[in-house]
């Protein structure tokens, strides 16, 4: 825990050392007789600092598997589900061992409709963590989706287990029991 939080210092300190040397460079240095001269520009033209997207500042850290993910995280929430796969691989590749990281790819997949893939990542991220209650809640959904019924029943139980007041596993349980009684019967109906 001491090593996560001494890493995370770093990476704020960093943050801020990137922060600042871009705020300097925009700022021009300047003689005494410069100063001194009538047509020095104001405090707001000579302080402005150029505007960044937000992946500017991320690509000059070191690569650390936070930064990918702090970046992969910014572009699943703008939509970019294939930019964020690629992003959650490179963290994936520093940090093999990271469940969330994962469980984060997994749900990018499953935004994606890729499920095949989703659920290995969820898979992968309960093999990492085997109490993982969302990883199990959300291959479950990926498993309905595919229509994989008793798999994602089994996940669903699972997630229970762990956390048994997850109610959304309760109602999605029973909406899949619902959902296959209803194909039995129409199958049954049918022949």
């Amino acid at each position: 825990m001491r090593i996560r939080n001494e890493r995370a210092s770093i990476i704020k300190l960093l943050k801020c050392g990137i922060v600042l040397s871009i705020f300097f460079a925009g700022c021009r240095d300047k003689s005494a007789e410069d100063h001194n001269r009538q047509d020095t520009p104001t405090v707001k033209e000579e302080h402005s600092v150029p505007t960044l997207d937000e992946t500017v500042a991320i690509e000059k850290e070191p690569v650390l598997a936070e930064t990918c993910v702090s970046q992969a995280v910014l572009y699943y929430s703008k939509g970019r589900y294939d930019q964020a796969i690629s992003e959650f691989t490179r963290a994936i590749e520093i940090e093999p061992t990271d469940a969330t990281i994962f469980y984060n790819r997994g749900n990018a997949y499953r935004a994606k409709g890729q499920y095949d893939l989703a659920i290995s990542d969820y898979t992968k991220a309960i093999e990492i963590n085997p109490v993982y209650v969302e990883a199990y809640y959300n291959k479950a959904i990926a498993c309905k989706a595919k229509g994989e019924y008793d798999q994602a029943v089994s996940d669903l139980t699972k997630a229970l287990e762990i956390n048994p007041r997850l109610a959304e596993a309760y109602y999605n349980r029973g909406a899949i029991f619902f959902a296959k009684e209803k194909l039995i019967v129409h199958q049954i109906y049918q022949t």
